[in-house]
């Protein structure tokens, strides 16, 4: 039925057997207006509900539905799956994973989420929004931290299975109470609306976790619930964030760390030291983006010799690449360039330093300054021919290093396609190299630039986004400092 409660027959479902499944492996729980889900066998014989939906092609879509996954299921090992539009365009499915059982989405490829094993037999509120390219699941308004990039594009008037992946298998065991399906991709707000009402049909519980100590043969062994901060003290009074391995949820200590408490919570009302955020983006390869919160240090780090092209349209002058069009992370870079307390400071720098036509509100900046280890480069002449990379090759004796303490160089942001580039301001290369660096001879110089990506800021948050973003993105250990260099990296032809 429709939002108005209208019936709409052309989407209805009808219960559909595999092989010999028997109709009673669906039935319906009138105590607690359920469908069962019963297909305890282990052979091949299933049923499921199918049918298709009455709408346009989207690229955004939010489903909810209301119940739980049993504890036990044959092939539970396999995946099970709850329901699957298209089929392979957005899926809810609890598969293994290690030692535990988490939420996997598959639209063509398969991506992870959290442990979800703490829900089993447990009626809960599981939502799901999709909207192009990004992807969130949520379990009684728990982020599930769904990984990957994906791609969405749903054709018009697509299938629904309920119960299975497809009349191939990968039954559902477990009962579902309500499924509500938008086309489109609701925020936050919204969604949170829709899963109350959910949550007040039958006040789903949450499972009872708390931080558990045990022993292992080689020390002990902390358990921290799902999506907790972990700290320690040595006197109650100063916390430091200690990062643990987040899929297992679990940290070893070791029995010589004499008088060390622990706490796990999921906010915190003051900033505990050592919090270490992270980040990778990339573009044909990765950097990655540490963020210390307490001290404002971040650090940018990625692969050497690393090519740039000069632009000069519209009378700008600067040596440009991209760094996240096929990742772009987990938006704590966005969020650092849209928020820190320089970025007025650092677009004037920019659009002195060869950025001139760069003043609209889209663009950000966060200027950067090269780690000891970081060397530039530049080519020495250009190719017989325009276009050819014979005089462009990494790490070859086409190029000769450059002083980089004098070189201008930041990262910007087009806020409006999402486009995250690192740039070098033209003058300030050409004062170091005293040329032009010619690159592959065409009028942007392919490559006649290139640096290892080896940076650092200092960042300036307010506590309140500090505290934003502890309670966004789980802490991190460190690993850059100032001695970092970036890695070693064979760049494919022409790059």
């Amino acid at each position: 039925m429709d939002a108005k409660g209208s019936l709409l027959p052309e989407m209805k479902l009808q219960s559909t057997a595999r092989g010999q499944g028997k109709p009673d492996w669906i039935s319906y729980d009138s105590a607690n207006q359920s469908i069962l889900f019963d297909d305890s066998e282990v052979g091949a014989d299933g049923r499921y509900l199918s049918g298709s939906l009455s709408h346009e092609a989207t690229t955004s879509m939010t489903v909810f539905w209301l119940g739980h996954y049993a504890e036990e299921a044959p092939f539970a090992s396999s995946g099970t799956y709850a329901y699957n539009i298209g089929p392979n365009h957005t899926s809810h499915q609890r598969d293994d994973s290690g030692d535990t059982y988490i939420v996997e989405q598959y639209n063509g490829t398969t991506y992870k989420g959290d442990s979800i094993q703490g829900f089993d037999g447990i009626p809960t509120v599981w939502s799901t929004v999709v909207n192009g390219s990004s992807h969130q699941f949520y379990a009684n308004g728990i982020n599930l931290n769904m990984q990957g990039d994906p791609t969405y594009s749903i054709p018009a008037d697509t299938s629904l299975v309920v119960g299975a992946y497809s009349g191939s298998g990968y039954d559902f065991v477990g009962s579902m109470r309500e499924l509500l399906i938008f086309d489109v991709a609701l925020g936050d707000e919204d969604r949170m609306l829709v899963e109350s009402y959910l949550a007040n049909l039958i006040a789903p519980t949450q499972p009872e976790e708390s931080l558990r100590l045990s022993h292992t043969d080689d020390g002990l062994l902390l358990e921290i619930p799902s999506q907790h901060i972990l700290a320690q003290s040595s006197n109650l009074h100063d916390w430091t964030v200690v990062p643990y391995h987040y899929r297992s949820r679990t940290l070893e200590v070791s029995p010589t760390e004499n008088r060390l408490f622990f706490k796990s919570q999921e906010t915190f009302q003051t900033l505990p030291s050592g919090v270490v955020l992270f980040t990778r983006v990339a573009s044909d390869t990765f950097r990655e983006v540490q963020l210390h919160l307490d001290t404002g240090e971040l650090y940018f780090i990625g692969e050497k010799s690393h090519g740039f092209d000069l632009y000069t349209s519209s009378g700008n002058h600067l040596w440009w690449c991209y760094m996240n069009t096929t990742s772009k992370g987990s938006g704590l870079l966005e969020y650092v360039m849209e928020h820190q307390g320089q970025a007025a400071t650092d677009k004037e720098s920019a659009i002195e330093a060869g950025w001139h036509t760069y003043t609209a509100d889209k663009y950000r900046f966060l200027k950067l300054e090269p780690l000891e280890g970081q060397k530039t480069f530049v080519n020495q002449e250009g190719p017989q021919q325009a276009g050819q990379t014979d005089t462009t090759r990494a790490y070859s004796e086409d190029y000769r290093t450059i002083d980089h303490e004098a070189l201008f160089f930041t990262l910007y942001q087009n806020s409006q396609n999402g486009h995250i580039y690192l740039g070098a301001g033209g003058d300030s290369v050409e004062r170091q190299a005293g040329i032009i660096p010619p690159g592959d001879g065409t009028p942007e110089k392919d490559n006649g630039l290139r640096a290892d990506i080896a940076f650092r800021a200092t960042i300036e948050l307010t506590e309140e986004q500090k505290m934003e973003l502890l309670h966004q993105f789980l802490p991190q250990a460190a690993i850059h400092g100032p001695e970092a260099v970036a890695y070693e990296y064979q760049h494919p032809p022409g790059l």
